[in-house]
């Protein structure tokens, strides 16, 4: 499909694959704090433990465009993880590979890189045995699987709205203000919310999988290496709901910094489980209770999937971006549909 399209490639520019180094790192983590921006034309500002976290952790793919003097003017990667889907009662896996990070030097973006790049990712991940390519972007690009919705719930608001992360509407200032206001959750079923460990790794690894071969068409399978690296990476927190002295309820979430004006900090849900029976209500007051626990370490907004709960008719939860998922080389009427499409975790 993509590579249908004419690519205009300036003879100056040529490609290279490299292998993710400590010293690759830093010139990426140099070049993202530059120019990357997030889907709503806000700056993000990685760590480089975490961009190293991402690189490494799983199998990865970075391709970086270069000039002829050796600068980088882009790069693109992608990860591995198989996909689990139904067709006609039988599970299928197939090895897939998507885009976790396109970013292009500011200077460079009127030449139309990013179709190259995508093209070429695409070629790389074929070569490797992978016969899927998914992309999420916001561009307009050949139909789309899904369009996954994502909602803000603001906890430092006095800060956001000096940074202008958010409209406030003209009239009525304080009433929005005080509907936005956190409702501290002391504990949900008489259990407290506490940070996760390394001996927690086991018991998260085993749950986790087992909550997301259940629930989710995108079965990432984790294990306990990456969950013991993940509770001891400073950019992520983890945190768990004890009962009985069994993990019932877990979540993980990444922060990362973002400047509109003003830099805050954004924490973007990463992995969750919880029991089967939870209502809205109770998926509402766990969320809660994070936002509680990230107000103590000082986290200005917390980010939140559509496919974690209803949030629509909870006013607190601003609708903030969409991401669509587009499918290269593969027939795309052999995945079912679903309410939430495909999912990337």
């Amino acid at each position: 499909m993509i590579d249908r399209v004419k690519i205009y490639k300036p003879d100056d520019i040529y490609f290279e694959c490299l292998e993710v180094t400590d010293l690759n790192i830093n010139s990426i983590y140099n070049f993202l704090l530059r120019n990357y921006t997030n889907y709503r034309g806000r700056l993000n500002v990685y760590s480089k433990t975490l961009l190293k976290f991402y690189f490494t952790i799983h199998k990865s793919i970075l391709l970086v465009l270069k000039d002829q003097n050796k600068k980088i003017i882009a790069f693109i990667s992608g990860v591995f993880k198989p996909l689990c889907y139904k067709n006609l009662g039988l599970k299928i896996y197939e090895k897939i590979a998507y885009v976790n990070f396109l970013c292009i030097s500011n200077d460079y973006r009127h030449l139309y890189i990013a179709p190259y790049l995508i093209t070429q990712l695409w070629h790389f991940v074929n070569m490797k045995g992978g016969t899927i390519s998914i992309f999420h972007t916001q561009t307009k690009l050949p139909k789309p699987i899904s369009v996954n919705k994502y909602y803000s719930r603001p906890i430092n608001i006095d800060k956001l709205i000096k940074a202008k992360v958010f409209e406030t509407p003209k009239e009525n200032v304080s009433n929005f203000i005080t509907n936005l206001k956190i409702r501290y959750v002391c504990n949900i079923n008489n259990s407290q919310l506490i940070e996760c460990n390394d001996i927690d790794s086991g018991k998260i690894c085993r749950l986790l999988n087992k909550f997301k071969q259940k629930n989710y068409i995108i079965f990432n399978t984790c294990t306990k290496k990456y969950i013991k690296q993940l509770i001891k990476n400073p950019d992520f927190i983890s945190l768990k709901i004890n009962n009985n002295n069994k993990i019932y309820a877990y979540i993980d979430l990444y922060i990362i910094k973002e400047i509109s004006g003003q830099v805050y900090n954004n924490a973007y849900i990463h992995n969750y489980f919880y029991p089967s029976n939870w209502n809205l209500d109770d998926k509402y007051n766990f969320l809660e209770s994070v936002v509680c626990f990230l107000k103590m370490k000082n986290v200005d907004i917390l980010t939140v999937p559509d496919h974690y709960m209803d949030l629509q008719n909870k006013n607190i939860y601003l609708k903030d971006f969409n991401i669509k998922t587009h499918i290269f080389n593969y027939k795309m009427a052999s995945i079912p549909e679903r309410k939430n499409g495909i999912q990337i975790f």
